[in-house]
């Protein structure tokens, strides 16, 4: 009789993002009556709040701040000079913003309107008393707004107040007041810069009469007036000695490297020695040269007058070839004046050298001389800078002082307001709304979040690993009665036959025909599910018995017979007190017995453990085609795992909303642990209505009606 378990898989079903969407959709749909009381209590609430608050009203005034731009007076050219930047106009937007709401100005506008001496509710305490200065400072600070408009160089100044006139009086202050003080500020730096300056220049003044006194004395202590001329003489004449003294050694270092080249030719090589440039530049060789020259003109021309023996010719030719030699003695002789002149140049070089050196030692010595000369001149050209400069600023500030005036101007005086701006009703209203609808939705997921108990089919079959074979519907009307005889067009019924089918298609595939149903904990529906299965498996033509073994609570007998309250049945059998057609009672429906409970019974695990119940099921299973039995809860007596594994499955109901998941979890590890095969669960009283949907579960209303009423026009 005992069967495998799972014997119908839950389907799988994709865990996609629009069924997530769905399952937030049912779940807000279905306490949308708790989201609409949430946001009913807030929009009253806020109404409420609204009817105690008094009208607020506004004045604004608004004050343009011109571009920054300090004007002074250029002594030497008097024309204007822009100093500030576009980035220092920003910053004084924003200073001239703050010191609207500064504690200071507030409290010179409270002291100009003796705002402390107001005795009206607005500015009363709860006791009576007045308020002092402080305090008023404190609540004009909240009353007062300052606001910078975009992309201007306007600053609007608004005051709030329950009396429109006083809100007007409270602007006008604010930027009369504000103007008084920018004003005074201008003043007071402006004589601070003046005391300031004046100190500066005496001070400087003073300095700059000590500096000159030093440098005069060290002029006439030093002979150092005509110090200038002297180092520019002396400057001029170094230059000058310079050049000469490079001059005589490039000379010599010519003469010097000419006389190596000499050393390294032959005296005889006159070609050789010529192309040394001191050699061919020597006097006595460019003498030589233009007497050979000359002697080679005369020879050409007597050449062409006379024969070669003729005397004069034979002059010719040995004027010339004396003339060769001698000039070729010269060149040989050209390393001696070479040398002297290398001589000379060296001579002169040093003399170059030593006046020099004389020339420098001068320039030193006024260099010298200059060093305390000129610190005390840079000193007397400071001081007289620097005292030129506060001078020169004096005079500005001294004549701009009467020229400028505060960048601030109203270009908009304040109004006396005649419309309320605060509260502003509707925003406060529709603020609430969505704050509550917001609320609502919190505490609708809240608790969801917090739910521990089972709300869907899909949420059931992943939690316990367990198909639903069934999901019944709520009906709190119908729950005192047989829905399946009294109104058998509902989707409750539908539900039942639906519990039915499943558990014969169970019985057709494994052979089972003996179901046990119990639960977790009570008040589940096992007992309401019991009855109306096996009213099913009645209707559908099965010979069936049901069972009560829930022997410490058992209803199935008011439930079915109606009768009194005591009937012998279960108890009385399994103790051999009666036979089993004494125990059997039947039902006002056709094919459906019914074995009570039976007597009292003092020890009901003693007697459900006998070896009697066994061989009690073969006994039914051999005349009725179905065999129900209720339980007591699995949880709360051991009763039920004591019986459960001697049934071909085992029906586990469990409570939509009110069966928690760790006790249900606990019963199904019970069951198991007995050897019990549960072929599946029931959820049961699942809600109805706006959010059904979302505990994936379609109701058979419209197919119930319809099969009703062609069975009957049949």
């Amino acid at each position: 009789m005992h069967l495998p378990r799972p014997t119908l898989p839950p389907p799988e079903r994709p865990q996609d993002t629009a069924a997530n969407f769905n399952r937030y959709y049912y779940l807000i749909l279905g306490r949308l009556w708790l989201i609409l009381l949430i946001i009913a209590v807030g929009v009253g609430g806020a109404w409420a709040w609204l009817q105690r608050q008094p009208f607020i009203y506004a004045s604004t005034a608004t004050i343009l701040v011109e571009q920054p731009e300090r004007r002074v007076i250029k002594m030497e050219r008097v024309e204007s000079e822009k100093l500030e930047s576009e980035e220092l106009g920003a910053q004084s937007l924003l200073t001239a913003e703050q010191m609207l709401k500064s504690k200071e100005l507030l409290f010179r506008v409270a002291t100009s309107l003796s705002l402390n001496e107001y005795f009206d509710s607005a500015w009363q305490k709860s006791d009576g008393s007045k308020f002092t200065l402080d305090e008023v400072v404190k609540i004009l600070g909240n009353r007062v707004q300052t606001k910078v408009r975009r992309l201007t160089r306007l600053i609007d100044v608004t005051a709030e107040d329950s009396d429109p006139k006083r809100a007007q009086m409270i602007a006008e202050a604010v930027v009369t007041e504000f103007l008084k003080y920018s004003r005074e500020q201008n003043e007071s730096l402006s004589r601070a810069a003046n005391e300031f300056l004046n100190q500066e220049a005496d001070r400087l003044k003073s300095k700059l009469n000590e500096a000159e006194q030093k440098l005069q004395k060290h002029r006439m202590e030093n002979d150092t007036v005509s110090l200038e001329d002297k180092q520019n003489i002396v400057v001029d004449k170094l230059k000058e000695i310079n050049l000469q003294a490079a001059q005589a050694k490039e000379d010599r270092l010519r003469l010097e490297a000419d006389l190596e080249q000499i050393k390294r030719i032959e005296p005889s090589n006159t070609e050789e020695l010529l192309r040394i440039e001191s050699v061919a530049k020597l006097p006595e060789v460019a003498e030589m040269r233009l007497k050979i020259v000359n002697a080679e003109s005369e020879f050409a021309a007597l050449s062409k007058r006379y024969f070669p023996l003729h005397p004069k010719y034979v002059e010719a030719v040995t004027q010339k070839s004396n003339l060769k030699q001698s000039f070729a003695d010269v060149v040989a002789k050209a390393g001696d004046s070479i040398t002297k002149r290398y001589q000379a140049a060296l001579e002169t070089e040093r003399k170059f050298d030593a006046t020099l050196k004389q020339q420098e030692q001068i320039a030193l010595a006024l260099n010298s001389m200059e060093i305390p000369y000129n610190v005390l001149a840079r000193e007397v050209a400071s001081y007289r800078s620097m005292y030129d400069a506060v001078i020169t600023r004096l005079h500005e500030t001294t004549i701009t002082q009467s020229l400028e005036d505060t960048p601030f101007r109203i270009v908009e005086q304040p109004r006396i307001g005649t419309e309320p701006v605060k509260p502003n009703r509707l925003r406060i209203l529709i603020f609430a709304f969505f704050l509550s609808f917001a609320a609502g939705i919190g505490v609708v997921l809240a608790l969801d979040w917090s739910d521990i108990t089972f709300r869907s089919v899909d949420e059931m079959e992943k939690n316990l690993g367990l198909p639903v074979i069934a999901a019944v519907p709520d009906a709190a009307s119908l729950k005192s009665h047989n829905v399946l005889v009294s109104h058998p067009k509902t989707g409750q019924a539908e539900s039942f036959r639906t519990l039915a089918a499943s558990l014969i298609r169970i019985g057709l595939q494994e052979n089972g025909r003996a179901f046990l149903f119990t639960s977790a904990v009570s008040s589940e529906g096992k007992s309401f599910n019991a009855v109306h299965c096996a009213t099913a498996f009645a209707q559908n033509g099965f010979k069936t018995i049901l069972v009560d073994a829930d022997l410490r609570c058992p209803q199935l007998h008011s439930a079915l017979l109606n009768g009194k309250s005591e009937y012998l049945g279960l108890s009385d059998y399994l103790s051999e007190l009666i036979t089993l057609q004494q125990a059997i009672a039947p039902t006002r429906i056709d094919n459906l017995d019914l074995i009570p409970a039976g007597r009292y019974c003092p020890n009901p695990m003693m007697v459900l453990s006998s070896p009697t119940l066994p061989a009690l099921i073969k006994r039914l299973l051999n005349d009725y085609d179905r065999v129900i039995v209720d339980s007591a809860p699995v949880n709360m007596v051991s009763d039920t795992l004591l019986m459960a594994k001697y049934f071909s499955g085992v029906c586990l109901v469990v409570r939509n909303g009110k069966t928690p998941r760790p006790a249900a979890e606990r019963a199904v590890w019970l069951l198991e642990q007995s050897s019990a095969n549960i072929v599946g669960t029931i959820l049961n009283r699942l809600p109805r209505g706006h959010g059904a949907g979302y505990y994936f579960y379609y109701f058979g209303d419209e197919y119930a009606k319809r099969t009703a009423h062609g069975a009957a026009a049949a």
